[in-house]
């Protein structure tokens, strides 16, 4: 694998667990890989940066968003055309990283 040249502007997680077809062990487990996601894109950003990851509505839901808040200025919900609107996946969009010295 190939290192880059410098910070990317963008990391997009798009990582989604097996679904179990139990509706909480799955958010469960997919807020887990979000959290994976977060922790590479604090790790990874220029400052001003941007992360996009897959989400499913859940209870850990507003948790996530509040940890995305500490490192982004604007932090929302979007939902493609192309998901089904019974899906309960959505993406949460966190814009403009605020790259700190703990994030380094």
């Amino acid at each position: 694998a190939k290192s880059l040249d410098r910070r990317p502007d963008v990391v997009l997680s798009d990582m989604a667990p097996n679904s179990m077809g139990v509706t909480v062990t799955d958010h469960d487990r997919q807020v887990v890989l979000s959290e994976a996601g977060l922790n590479l894109a604090r790790q990874m950003l220029v400052p001003g940066g941007t992360f996009l990851t897959k989400l499913s509505h859940g209870k850990s839901e507003r948790e996530f968003k509040d940890q995305m808040k500490q490192s982004f200025e604007v932090v929302k919900l979007v939902k493609p055309k192309s998901s089904r609107p019974d899906s309960n996946e959505i993406y949460m969009l966190g814009l403009g990283f605020k790259k700190t010295e703990t994030t380094d």
